[in-house]
């Protein structure tokens, strides 16, 4: 059955693509007949075409706490651990084309498509793949937006126990059920350039997951609101902020006739912080065109604001998570079309609870350390048509 819906939602989204692509297509096809009517130098109609392939290990993949690191070491849980390994090798697949038209006088405009397949090599329940279409506009040489719509079909977390299911079965390994979801994401943003050394970026974005039926309790409905700022200090020096607040707003009951208020479910909703901070170094040429050093991070804070006791749902009432995100890229520039980078990243979450006797319970199951090593290549081709 599980097949039969992947298949159906897999035929469905490829659909999806084919008319997008055939919209670009259609509306480069009307520019070349706009421009053939009345030429102009400046404006040059450009293809690009972007791939990149990466090649990641990462340590903890399904962002397991120590406690279920110990216990699946130990074989214990039988029924809960889909996996083969906590740790494993990926290879990502991302597929970028654009198109530079002129529909608006002389400013660009810029529709593009987007496709990206990540593949694990010892746990293929965590393979996935997503698409994308978008629009940007630019209102001026400095000025511009983008709409941009971002689908994942079906994405694996990790298996829990099903309360309604354990009611039935008792704690047993059948009462274990697979936590997967699809997620849509509309986004929004505007961006501005001040005296050439400045950048903004104002964004909001709209996005809903969509729950296996086990879980639907956990479907939800989230927006977000965020600015980006990028100041380029001297020729090699940038520094980049920014700040993010999301608001989720989660079902809260899984059975038809029920309500969020009178239902017995958990509720995951929840508010966010989150804080942006970055710098990227242009070292001195050596071998190669060009290379650079780039350090970010960021830091979050989540509340979850369930009004549901600490008995009904024990690990959102009164929580709140600390994550923290460190990332450093070095990107070597081979020659004009192709690139290499190298990545490390560290994730750590601390979730407490404003409930003292809950403390323990939410920090064993929720606590988690990541280590995220990659090395990728991108290759970059623009064509250009006068």
């Amino acid at each position: 059955m599980k097949n039969l819906i992947i298949n159906v939602s897999l035929k469905r989204n490829i659909g999806r693509i084919l008319f997008y692509s055939f919209l670009v297509f259609a509306i480069n096809h009307y520019t070349n007949i706009a421009n053939a009517k009345g030429s102009d130098k400046n404006k040059v109609q450009t293809w690009k075409f972007q791939y990149s392939l990466t090649t990641v290990y990462d340590n903890n993949i399904l962002k397991y706490s120590d406690k279920y690191l110990d216990r699946f070491v130990n074989n214990l849980d039988p029924g809960r651990f889909r996996i083969n390994s906590t740790g494993d090798i990926s290879i990502l697949n991302s597929l970028y084309i654009s198109r530079t038209m002129y529909l608006f006088g002389k400013v660009k405009s810029i529709p593009s498509i987007e496709l990206r397949y990540k593949n694990y090599s010892d746990n293929s329940v965590k393979n996935f793949w997503g698409f994308g279409v978008g629009w940007r506009q630019y209102l001026t040489k400095s000025t511009s937006f983008k709409i941009r719509y971002y689908n994942i079909p079906s994405f694996y977390v990790r298996d829990y126990r099903d309360d309604d299911l354990t009611n039935v079965v008792g704690y047993t390994p059948a009462s274990f059920r697979p936590f997967e979801f699809s997620k849509s994401n509309l986004s929004l943003w505007f961006r501005n350039y001040f005296y050439k050394r400045t950048q903004t970026t104002f964004y909001i974005s709209y996005f809903w997951y969509k729950h296996s039926p086990d879980y639907t309790e956990y479907d939800s409905k989230n927006f977000l609101v965020g600015f980006k700022l990028r100041q380029r200090l001297t020729k090699q020096l940038n520094a980049h902020m920014g700040y993010n607040y999301v608001l989720s707003n989660a079902n809260g009951f899984d059975e038809p006739g029920e309500t969020k208020e009178l239902s017995n479910d958990v509720d995951a909703s929840f508010g966010q912080h989150i804080f942006y901070l970055g710098m990227e170094l242009k070292m001195p040429k050596i071998f190669f065109e060009r290379n650079s050093l780039r350090i970010t991070g960021y830091f979050s804070k989540r509340f979850y604001s369930t009004t549901r006791s600490a008995i009904i749902d024990p690990l959102h009432s009164g929580r709140v998570d600390n994550v923290v995100n460190l990332e450093g890229i070095y990107k070597i520039y081979l020659t004009k079309y192709l690139e290499v980078a190298g990545f490390v990243v560290w994730n750590l979450r601390d979730s407490n609870t404003k409930l003292p006797f809950n403390g323990i319970t939410v920090s064993n199951e929720k606590n988690y350390s990541q280590n995220i090593f990659g090395l990728r290549f991108r290759l970059n081709i623009t064509m250009n048509k006068n």
